[in-house]
């Protein structure tokens, strides 16, 4: 298994070069004109557009770089058990004043009814 950002880096490559063949492919057949604007120049800008985000998320840059970190598979793994001991910790707490003000309010209750 890849690092987060390798794998993802990896499949906006695969996508910018597929897309970049298929306008090749296209260009060759003549179905794409350089000189005519076309839907096909948006797909070769996308393809494009897909491989920076392909370098920039490879090396921890960019506007994907929070989304895909760098990290290595250990460091992924000790950063998502504190996660979950932190979101877990999180819970106890809301649960102990969740205990507290239902046994608060029970007990102002019983002293209204009498």
């Amino acid at each position: 298994m890849h690092a987060p950002h390798k794998a993802a880096s990896y499949l906006f490559g695969g996508l910018g070069v597929g897309l970049l063949l298929s306008t090749g492919f296209a260009l060759q057949q003549g179905r794409m004109s350089l000189s005519t604007l076309s839907p096909g120049h948006v797909i070769l800008g996308v393809g494009l557009v897909s491989l920076l985000l392909s370098y920039l998320t490879l090396i921890g840059k960019g506007p994907l770089a929070n989304s895909f970190p760098n990290e290595s598979l250990e460091q992924l793994s000790e950063r998502l058990h504190s996660e979950f001991h932190q979101e877990e910790k999180y819970e106890r707490v809301s649960n102990a004043w969740a205990e507290l003000e239902a046994n608060v309010l029970s007990t102002e209750l019983g002293d209204s009814e009498e």
